[in-house]
Formats: structure tokens, sequence, C-alpha cells
């Protein structure tokens, strides 16, 4: 998060980055956690940042990935629970609203893993822990609580709305990858965004690299998918999507439709497609393109040895114990600009400069 994390802080504010327990120690951690543990310590930081605040300054949550889902549930709790401080504004990155359906499977296998037999169905995946700050390797167990998460949220969501309480819920300013193959990147705005009263509320969608000499290498399908989410009629919120210039290009523009309007707008932007990126992705967003572990062109101050952003693998077939897809995905944003920018607006128009 701290990319993140250094933007607030410039912007005058205090900052609290959370670590969720079972995280950034051994993946094993993530056995037995529970997804009600990762709410309440969501809930400690809250109040504490709330309280570091004082009661005239804004309090913003915001998260990647779970943690967008669990300060979406939070504020989304708040509505009917005056004890819980009230967030001026939420910012989230790659939220996890919802994940695939298969995903259900999580919970027979973690079902099973107590006997002997099905030991091995405790974890998805056991891969050499490569990368510093990111676990490899994936327990059943995190996979189904995260999956338990976004069904609560999702119950909870449909409540309020039920209710018509979602009038009062915080402005939301969120950035997806049209392709996240962690996400069900559809469900950002099925089960939230177009729930929400027109008002303030902000999503950001990378589109992925529409130049035309790449067409045969982009699954049609989200090109397709990105046709209809703008030729759909007016939407509640405002929708700014990242796309090529031109189907020449690898110069991006910014495309926007006020909230409640149809016509789009164009924006310069001052980006460009890094050459041989088709897409950005789910790890990818909360990450600037210097970052010095997870950046496409990482910054030389700080650099290490081996820069998983831009690491370049030639060998041949077998020789690695990753595939080699692991290493080929994105993992930072080449357009982190556009959230920069995005982020700092929100912030100013809340502190009225």
């Amino acid at each position: 998060m701290r990319g993140l994390a250094d933007l607030l802080r410039d912007q005058g504010l205090y900052v609290l980055a959370l670590r969720l327990p079972g995280h950034g120690t051994v993946p094993a951690a993530l056995l037995d956690v529970d997804w009600r543990d990762w709410y309440a310590a969501v809930d400690l930081a809250a109040r504490h940042a709330a309280d570091r605040a004082g009661p005239d300054r804004p309090l913003y949550l915001g998260g990647f990935s779970t943690g967008a889902a669990l300060t979406t549930l939070y504020a989304v709790r708040g509505l009917e629970d005056p004890s819980l401080p009230r967030p001026r504004r939420l910012i989230l990155l790659s939220p996890a609203i919802g994940i695939p359906g298969a995903a259900r499977l999580t919970r027979i296998l973690s079902g099973l893993s107590f006997l002997p037999p099905f030991e091995k169905s405790k974890w998805i995946s056991v891969t050499p822990e490569y990368d510093p700050y990111k676990y490899n390797s994936f327990p059943v167990n995190a996979a189904r609580q995260i999956y338990d998460l976004t069904r609560e949220l999702g119950a909870a969501t449909t409540h309020a709305h039920e209710r018509g309480l979602l009038g009062d819920m915080p402005d939301v300013l969120a950035f997806q990858s049209l392709v996240d193959a962690t996400i069900s990147a559809p469900e950002v705005i099925r089960s939230l965004f177009a729930l929400l009263p027109q008002r303030d509320h902000e999503l950001v969608v990378f589109d992925v690299n529409q130049r035309d000499v790449l067409r045969d290498m982009v699954s049609p399908e989200l090109r397709i998918g990105m046709d209809k989410l703008r030729e759909t009629p007016a939407l509640p919120f405002r929708l700014l999507v990242v796309t090529n210039l031109a189907s020449g290009s690898l110069e991006v523009e910014l495309r926007l439709r006020p909230a409640g309007e149809s016509a789009e707008q164009t924006l310069p932007l001052d980006l460009a497609w890094p050459r041989g990126v088709l897409s950005l992705g789910h790890v990818a967003l909360p990450f600037p393109a210097d970052d010095p572990v997870y950046g496409v062109a990482p910054a030389a101050a700080g650099a290490v040895d081996y820069p998983l952003g831009a690491l370049t693998v030639r060998g041949e077939s077998g020789t690695l114990v990753v595939p080699l897809g692991d290493l080929a995905r994105l993992r930072s944003n080449p357009f982190f600009e556009v959230v920069r920018a995005r982020v700092q607006q929100a912030v100013q128009d809340d502190l009225g400069g």
C-alpha cells in the first residue's frame, strides 16, 4: 500500500497501513485465520485513525483486493451502527467485491482437509516463496475466507439497498482492471456501483491494450465486454476508461462519462503502454511503474538484485520450478499517474481546496 499511502501522506493526511492477521509472515499463517479477524483489525484501525485525525478532518478508508472488500463492509455496516466512525470516502483498488464461482469448491475442500488422504487439499498451490512481500503459495482456507467475506458483503449491501440506506454511503472511488484473473470485475459494478444512488461515486477502468497489431493476442471477449460497458445507458456513477488513443497507437487517453449522462468526454494523457504489455491486472494497480521491486521500470534508487516487475527470464522449458506465466504477470501500473491524479482531486475537493 506504499504508493497510495505516500500519496495521501503528501496531501497532509495521517496514514495507517494495516497488516491483516495471517499476512506478512509465512503462508501457513492463513491456514486457520478467519475473515472476522481481518474485519476486527479494520474496525480497530478505523477507530484509531478517526481518533488521531479528530472530528474536523475527513476519514478515508481504502484497500487493495480483500482490504477493499473489508473497508466496504465496514462502511455498509456503519450505515446502521452509529458507534462506527463514518468515513468520508472509500478508495478501492481491485476490490474483491465478487470472486469466480469456482471458489465455492473451497468450502468442500476445506471441510475434508482434516482427513489424512485429503491433507494436500489444504493448499490450492504450493510454490517457492521468491516474492519478498507476497505469498506465492495459497491455502484453501484463504480462498474460502475471501469467498465468505464477499458473500457477507453482498448480503449486507443488498440489505442496505432494500432499506434505502445506500444514499448515505461514503463517496466511492474505485480502480479496476478490465481483465482480472483473481476477482470478478463485472461484480464491482453489479454488486456495488449499480446499487448506489447517483452522487459523487467514480469508477476508473483500465482497458486492455487495443493496439491493432495485438488484436489477435487479446481475448475477443474482453473487447466485447468493454464495448458493452461503454454502450450502456446513463449510469448512476462517473465512469472513466483509460484506453488507447487510436488503434495504431500505444498512447492512451481518458474517456469520461459523467454520472447520469451517456456522452463521453475525451481527456488527454501523457502516458503510453509499455511495449509488450497487453493489459493490467489484479496485482498491478497499487504499484507505480518505478516501484523498486514490482515496477516495470524500477527506479535505480533502492534497486534490488531481482526486480520482479522487470525480470526477463529465458531458458529451456522445464528449467524453472515456477510457471513462466507467473513471472510474466504485470506487477505494476504504468498508468499509476491516473490513480494519483484522481485521488489528489478527490482529497482536494473534500478539503475545500
